[in-house]
């Protein structure tokens, strides 16, 4: 972890953009390995300033496009990391005596969701197991009439291929149920993280 501040360190342990002691919300960049608190290299980031604040250094091939992706992409970061903090406070505090409404009912509807998921892997996992019983009946099924009607298929020549294709039952695609963009578990701990305060930071 990140070492302490307390007088008497050196400069590489104050933020170069604050002057304040660095904590464990912290970002380096890739070339020169300064760090930053995150809070700042962000804005400083998104005000224009593309150089390290430190030595001045300029990414090579930087472009807009690439800084604006990078503000994002620390951004994101910075968030995610901050809210799973702020979740797991959450979820103490949640366990502690009388704790606030708007993090009992938050904490209440997470656990709710993570029972609905775990009996939908289940109904899921049976769905498999009767799916792959059915394909592999409809198959032998399948086999058993081409070898019953295959003389005379060949008789019949095109129309008789016609024919087996509608004697024949193909088997159905398998299930496949789309996901959801944003998991409804990361929302209720967001809600968890909201409840003790937390608030993402947004792209300047």
């Amino acid at each position: 972890g990140t070492k302490a501040w307390r007088p008497g360190r050196t400069s590489r342990w104050l933020c170069a953009i604050c002057r304040e002691p660095l904590h464990d919300k912290m970002y380096t960049l890739e070339d020169c390995n300064h760090t930053f608190h995150t809070d700042c290299i962000v804005k400083s980031m998104g005000h224009g300033n593309i150089g390290c604040p430190t030595c001045r250094c300029i990414p090579l091939g930087t472009t807009a496009h690439a800084i604006a992706g990078n503000v994002r992409s620390a951004t994101e970061r910075h968030n995610c990391t901050s809210m799973q903090r702020a979740f797991v406070r959450g979820l103490r505090a949640a366990t502690k005596p009388k704790p606030p409404c708007a993090l009992k009912q938050a904490v209440a509807k997470y656990r709710r969701e993570l029972l609905r998921i775990k009996r939908e892997l289940e109904r899921r996992r049976l769905f498999k197991q009767v799916q792959d019983r059915a394909i592999k009946e409809i198959n032998a099924a399948t086999l058993m009439i081409k070898e019953k009607y295959g003389a005379e298929v060949d008789k019949l020549g095109s129309n008789g291929a016609f024919c087996m294709k509608c004697l024949v039952v193909k088997p159905h695609r398998k299930y496949c149920r789309k996901q959801s963009r944003i998991p409804l578990v990361v929302f209720f701990k967001g809600k968890i993280a909201r409840a003790m305060g937390w608030r993402p930071m947004c792209v300047p």
